[in-house]
């Protein structure tokens, strides 16, 4: 699921790198399931051309607890930082969009925290 949690940059020379930084919170919850697995994933466009994945290449559990042969109500809190180098060889406006997603049945994942100090940060780096 797309989050509100995005920013846009364009890059001046197509040799330029993008650091891209994002803080957010995130809930998963379960009740009744062994375990509450969930992840997230960063999106990017490139002048409109439509969303790709671009950090971690793959969905994989980035948090989550499992319980082994029980089921229990789970709630798990976490305030993860995202922060990677992105080389999109381009001179257009580039959107970088966050999205979270859910790993396990029964797993209920929230975004976004109640103060709204969910934040992404892009700085241009020259790759000459």
């Amino acid at each position: 699921v797309a989050t509100d949690n995005y920013a846009v940059i364009t890059p001046s020379a197509t040799s330029s790198h993008v650091i891209v930084t994002m803080n957010f919170r995130q809930q998963n919850y379960a009740n009744g399931y062994s375990g509450a697995v969930a992840g997230w994933q960063v999106f990017r466009d490139i002048g409109g051309g439509g969303y790709s994945d671009v950090y971690p290449a793959a969905l994989t559990e980035m948090v989550g607890s499992s319980l082994t042969g029980t089921s229990y109500e789970t709630s798990i809190y976490y305030w993860p930082c995202i922060c990677f180098m992105d080389s999109p060889n381009t001179t257009s406006a580039v959107t970088y969009k966050l999205y979270i997603y859910r790993r396990q049945t029964g797993t209920t994942t929230y975004f976004g925290a109640a103060s709204g100090e969910d934040r992404v940060t892009l700085l241009e780096v020259d790759g000459s």
